[in-house]
């Protein structure tokens, strides 16, 4: 369930994002503001803010950027996204769903509108059959990418399709094995009745070896993080 970014190709990964945004500081912030157009500021702050640490001054200078960003090109889909992953960023995924509702109705093949839709929709059930559809259309643009099977297995696991979403997973870690896609194979495992909770601990343990932290996951999967990362900590009985 990775989410895309928009000013990034489609075959580069959340983590290569986050390394990118890792050589950047939050005291810099005001510096770039004044030595480059509000769009390039837009996305030099969206790679700080991934990268965490931001104050709330940095969060609104950020934002007015984007505003700029908006204003100086207000058809175009790329400040929309930056806006989208930035209500993202702050957990706002009420207006980040209605972002990128807008942009698809303007470019309804844009793949990382699709794909962050999905993303943002792949922990309800009720909302699966729609996440599935943003998945295909996505597909159907750029074929099965990792980020893409990742979204999908996560709204598999959600619907109860566990053998449909371990069978993504397979393939999503073939490509990358990410600390994210094993977290959410520790969720399809541990979410089965009877649940696999060997197997679950291993998927999790190997998920935390990658890095993966309670910032990484969507906040609706945070409970069973911590569930996991209890009993991880206790280790086997």
């Amino acid at each position: 369930m990775a989410a895309l970014q928009p000013d990034l190709p489609i075959d580069q990964t959340p983590r290569a994002a986050r390394r990118r945004g890792a050589s950047l500081r939050p005291s810099i912030l005001p510096r770039i503001g004044s030595l480059a157009l509000a769009a390039v500021c837009a996305a030099a702050g969206l790679a700080i803010v991934r990268a965490g640490g931001a104050s709330e001054r940095q969060f609104a200078a950020v934002a007015e950027w984007l505003a700029a960003a908006r204003r100086d090109e207000p058809d175009a889909p790329g400040p929309l996204l930056h806006e989208a992953e930035f209500a993202a960023l702050k957990l706002d995924y009420a207006r980040a769903e209605a972002i990128y509702t807008a942009v698809l109705a303007k470019e309804p093949r844009n793949v990382v509108a699709l794909n962050n839709l999905a993303w943002i929709l792949a922990p309800q059930p009720e909302s699966s059959a729609k996440a599935l559809e943003l998945i295909d259309r996505a597909v159907a643009e750029v074929g099965v990418t990792g980020e893409l099977l990742d979204t999908r297995a996560r709204v598999r696991i959600a619907s109860k399709q566990f053998e449909l979403a371990e069978k993504d997973l397979t393939e999503a870690l073939t490509q990358e094995k990410t600390g994210l896609r094993m977290f959410h194979l520790a969720l399809a495992k541990q979410a089965q009745t009877p649940p696999r909770k060997a197997e679950s601990a291993t998927a999790f343990r190997q998920a935390k070896e990658r890095g993966l932290e309670a910032k990484g996951v969507h906040p609706a999967d945070l409970p069973q993080f911590r569930v996991l990362d209890a009993e991880s900590l206790r280790g086997p009985n």
